[in-house]
C-alpha cells in the first residue's frame, strides 16, 4: 500500500476509534504486568484504565464515559482555567516573577523566539490527568453531588504541583540598515541608521518532564538589496539568535515521577509503569487529528503531499544539514528519518523498547554512543544534536557507502534501513520495506522535491524584516510577524508548498488574505489586490493563488508573507527565511 493511501486510511480510523483503541492498547500493556505485579496493583492498573479510557473517550470524542459522572462541561472549564492558572504562576524575565497578566501575555501570546514554550508549558491533558488519577488513587470526589458542581480546590491543588518554572531572557538585538536619502540638491546617497530590537528566549523550564536549560548564540547576518528607483546597494546587518541545544540539569520525569509516588501512593516499582499511562492519557486529551484529517478528507492526495521542509522545526535546520553532512548522509534522508521515527519530536519514547528522542535510538546504543561522541547520556538526554549526532552515527554504520546520485538509491539503503529499524528473521527486509522503508522513502522525496519557493516570483527585495520595527503606518516600534517583499500592483504571488486553502478573504490589518495550509504550518499572504483560489482548494506549489496588493495597513504595494507553527489565530509566527531560501 502507498503511502497517500496508507495515511488516508489510518488517519479516519484514528478518527473514528482511537478511543476504544486507545484503551485495548493500553489493555495489552496492563497484561503484560499481570503476571509482576500483585493483585493490589492490578486492581489499581484497571482504574488507571478506566481513567485512560474516560479521558479519550470525553475530551477525544466528546462524549461523557459510562459511570464517570464528574467528567463534563464543568470539568472541562475547570480543566483550562487552572492549566491557564499553572503556566502563569511561576514564569521569570531576567529573574523578575511577572504578574499573572504579564506572564499570560509572554506564554500565550509573544512566546518565545523559537516557540519552545508551547512544548514547556503544562498541557491541559497533563492536568487533566493528574487530576483524575489523584481521584481514583485516593477515592477523592471531584464534584460535589449536593451541589452539581466540581470541586475547583482539586484543580488548583493539582495546578500547583505540577506547575512548570520558566525562565526567560529578554535579549537585546541590533540591527544597521542602509536607505536612501535626498541632499538639498536633490541628490540620493545611502544612510546607515540603527534599530534597537529584542526578542525573548526560553533559557530554563523546570516541568514535568525535568529541569533543562536552553543554549544560544547571538550571531551577525546581512542581506544586500538593490533600490529600484537609484540603482545604490543597501546593505542591512542584524543579529539573531541561534539554537545550540539543551542540557537536562534533573533526572528525566524527576518531577512527575515525585507526583506519582507522593501525591498517588504509587509503589517504587510501578512509578514507570504507572507514568507511561498518565503520559499516555495525556496525548490522549491533547490530541488534534482533526487538523491532518482536514487536509486529507475528501481529497486525492495523501500526506506525503503536504510534506515539505518546513515541517521540519527550524532550530533543528542548521543541525539537520551540519550533521548529515558530517556522516555523507543527504540531510533530506536525515529529515525523512526523524519524521518516521519521531515526527520531530525530542521528548518522543517507545514505551515497548524504550528508544528514545528525534532519531529513536535503543537505550543501550544511547549509554555506549553518547560517550564515544562526547556526549553525557543523562545531561544531553534532551540536546536535539546529541540525539540526531548518535542517531546518524549509528544510521552511516548500518547504511555503509551509498551512491546517492543513483537512481536505485533506495534499494541501496533497505538492509541498513532493517537493521536501524530492528527488522529480523528471514522476511526481514521485505517487512521493513513494506512498513517502514517505503515510508522514508516517500518522505525523502517530499523533503527534495517540495522545498518551499519563493512566493513572489521576480520580486526579491525585502523591505522589513522578521521582528521589531517602527511600524510604517502608527510609527510606533510593533513586533513584524513576518517579511515585507516589495513589488508592483497586480505581480503574481505563487503557493510557496503543496497545501489546502485555509483561509481566502479579508482579515483585520492584512487586507486580502490568503492562508495557506499544511499539516504543521500555516503559510499567509497579506495585502493582496487579487485572490484567485478559495477556502478548502488544494493548490500546488508554484501555482498562482493571488496578486500583490496595498489592502489594509498598507503604505504601498508589497506581500506581506508570514508563517506560523500550526494555526496562523495562534500567532506562533516565526521567521520566513528559516523556511525560504531567497534565490
Amino acid at each position: 500500500m502507498s503511502l497517500k493511501n496508507w495515511a488516508k486510511k489510518k488517519i479516519k480510523g484514528e478518527l473514528k476509534k482511537r478511543a476504544f483503541r486507545a484503551g485495548i492498547t493500553l489493555l495489552k500493556s496492563f497484561a503484560r504486568h499481570i503476571l509482576v505485579i500483585g493483585a493490589p496493583a492490578v486492581i489499581a492498573g484497571v482504574l488507571v484504565i478506566l481513567i485512560i479510557t474516560a479521558v479519550y473517550v470525553q475530551f477525544t470524542e466528546g462524549q461523557a464515559a459510562a459511570g464517570i459522572s464528574s467528567i463534563d462541561t464543568q470539568y472541562q472549564k475547570a480543566v483550562e482555567k487552572y492549566t491557564v492558572y499553572a503556566n502563569t504562576m511561576n514564569v521569570y524575565v531576567d529573574g523578575q516573577n511577572l504578574s499573572p497578566s504579564e506572564a499570560y501575555d509572554l506564554v500565550y501570546n509573544i512566546g518565545d523566539q523559537f516557540q519552545f514554550t508551547k512544548n514547556e508549558i503544562l498541557t491541559e491533558g497533563d492536568l487533566a490527568s493528574g487530576v483524575l488519577f489523584f481521584s481514583y488513587s485516593t477515592d477523592a470526589e471531584i464534584d460535589d453531588p449536593s451541589t452539581g458542581k466540581v470541586k475547583e480546590e482539586y484543580f488548583k491543588e493539582i495546578a500547583e504541583e505540577l506547575s512548570p518554572v520558566l525562565e526567560y531572557k529578554r535579549q537585546p538585538l541590533k540591527t544597521y540598515y542602509d536607505t536612501v536619502e535626498k541632499d538639498e540638491k536633490g541628490n540620493p546617497h545611502v544612510v546607515t541608521k540603527e534599530l534597537d530590537s529584542y526578542v525573548y528566549l526560553l533559557v530554563r523550564a523546570n516541568n514535568i518532564a525535568g529541569d533543562k536549560i536552553f543554549k544560544y548564540e547571538i550571531v551577525w547576518k546581512e542581506y544586500t538589496t538593490v533600490d529600484e528607483e537609484t540603482g545604490l546597494k543597501l546593505t542591512t546587518k542584524y543579529q539573531v539568535p541561534e539554537f545550540e541545544g539543551t542540557e537536562l540539569l534533573s533526572p528525566l520525569y524527576e518531577r512527575l515521577d515525585k507526583f506519582i509516588t507522593n501525591r498517588l501512593g504509587v509503589k517504587p516499582d510501578d512509578v514507570l509503569f504507572t507514568r507511561r499511562m498518565f503520559l499516555e492519557a495525556s496525548r490522549g486529551y491533547n490530541e488534534m487529528q482533526e487538523r491532518l484529517a482536514w487536509l486529507i478528507e475528501d481529497s486525492a492526495y495523501g500526506s506525503d503531499f503536504f510534506v515539505s521542509t518546513a515541517d521540519i522545526p527550524p532550530y533543528l535546520w542548521d543541525m539537520i544539514h551540519e550533521l548529515s553532512a558530517k556522516y555523507n548522509i543527504p540531510w533530506w534522508f536525515t529529515a525523512a528519518v526523524m519524521m518516521k521515527e519521531s515526527s520531530f519530536r525530542i521528548d518522543a519514547e517507545n514505551p515497548k523498547s524504550g528508544a528514545w528522542g528525534l532519531m529513536q535510538v535503543m537505550p543501550r546504543n544511547w549509554e555506549t554512543y553518547t560517550k564515544v561522541l562526547g556526549y553525557d547520556p543523562e545531561k544531553d538526554r534532551l540536546n536535539p544534536r546529541a540525539q540526531i549526532e548518535v542517531g546518524l552515527y549509528l544510521l552511516k554504520n548500518y547504511l555503509g557507502n551509498i551512491n546517492w546520485d543513483s537512481p536505485n538509491w533506495k534499494e541501496q539503503t533497505l538492509e541498513g534501513l532493517a537493521r536501524y529499524g530492528g527488522y529480523a528473521g528471514n522476511d526481514a527486509l521485505e517487512r521493513c520495506r513494506r512498513e517502514y522503508a517505503s515510508v522514508i522513502w516517500e518522505y525523502a522525496e517530499a523533503f527534495k522535491d517540495n522545498t518551499p519557493i519563493w512566493p513572489a516570483p521576480g520580486n526579491y527585495t525585502i523591505t522589513s524584516k522578521f521582528g521589531m520595527r517602527i511600524h510604517p503606518t502608527f510609527g510606533v516600534p510593533m513586533f513584524h510577524e513576518g517579511i515585507d517583499i516589495a513589488g508592483n500592483m497586480g505581480d503574481p504571488v505563487v503557493a510557496a508548498v503543496n497545501g489546502k486553502i485555509a483561509y481566502a478573504g479579508w482579515a483585520s490589518g492584512y487586507g486580502n488574505t490568503i492562508v495557506l495550509r499544511t499539516p504543521t504550518h500555516d503559510f499567509l499572504y497579506g495585502h493582496l489586490s487579487q485572490i484567485y483560489v478559495s477556502a478548502g482548494q488544494v493548490v500546488t506549489k508554484g501555482q498562482k493563488i493571488g496578486a500583490i496588493g496595498s489592502t489594509g495597513q498598507s503604505t504601498g504595494p508589497h506581500l506581506h508573507f508570514g508563517v506560523s507553527i500550526g494555526d496562523w489565530t495562534n500567532k506562533n509566527w516565526i521567521d520566513p527565511l528559516t523556511v525560504l531560501q531567497k534565490p
